[in-house]
């Protein structure tokens, strides 16, 4: 299953994102034990143009949250503006997405 993990990343340092993305894969494997689990990698754009502002990134992370089985809303990122667009675009597109509330997933 791929699973694409929506949280904010701006002002955000890199240290803390990482750690928030491996604690988030841990529970998306505790959560679906029977799963090939696949994170998508949406923090690295390696083809990003130099320059590339944040709107550009906040694209490609939407073309890559289309190639998702589920989306998972990291805890406490839903202030976060490319958070907002990704959970608007998951309920126009029926998108399958869960989010996380005191380490657990939930709908």
């Amino acid at each position: 299953m791929k699973v694409f993990l929506s949280h904010g990343m701006h002002g955000v340092s890199e240290e803390k994102i990482l750690k928030l993305r491996e604690e988030m894969r841990e529970l998306v494997k505790k959560s679906f034990p029977d799963e090939q689990i696949e994170i998508i990698d949406n923090y690295h754009h390696d083809d990003a143009p130099e320059g590339a502002g944040r709107l550009w990134h906040l694209g490609r992370s939407i073309q890559m949250m289309g190639d998702a089985d589920l989306v998972v809303f990291c805890r406490g990122q839903g202030a976060a503006n490319g958070v907002i667009i990704e959970e608007r675009i998951c309920r126009l597109y029926g998108i399958k997405h869960l989010y996380c509330i005191d380490d657990r997933l939930w709908r």
